[in-house]
């Protein structure tokens, strides 16, 4: 965000506008912009990994099937390792949660031709 800021006031700049002291703040030099390149750069790699597994939770969401929800669990508990291994502790605890509706939503269905045969309510 703060290179899409950057790039703003320098295009309004470059258009010959009168930037105002909160946009020269904006402002960013070299070295800076270097910097927030190399930092989205090196993040790409675990926001694709991520943005897999949404997109493969999401799968299960729309086709449900148990062996594919226990594989996806397995596989978000393996994705723990290298998550920890790039350095993004914090994403763990949400890869088990992760894993734990995964294993919960194989069941659901189990659950339900279950409550239907009590019938308690006839």
């Amino acid at each position: 965000s703060a290179i899409l800021e950057h790039n703003a006031s320098v295009a309004l700049r470059d258009s010959s506008e009168q930037l105002a002291a909160g946009q020269n703040a904006r402002l960013l030099s070299p070295e800076q912009i270097t910097e927030f390149q190399t930092s989205a750069s090196s993040n790409l790699g675990a926001t694709l990994l991520l943005l897999v597994l949404v997109v493969a939770a999401a799968y299960v969401v729309w086709r449900t099937s148990r062996k594919i929800s226990f594989i996806l669990a397995a596989v978000f508990v393996a994705m723990i390792v290298p998550i920890l291994m790039m350095g993004y502790q914090i994403i763990a605890p949400f890869l088990i949660l992760g894993a734990a509706a995964l294993l919960g939503s194989a069941f659901v269905h189990a659950l339900h031709a279950r409550a239907r045969a009590l019938d308690v309510n006839a």
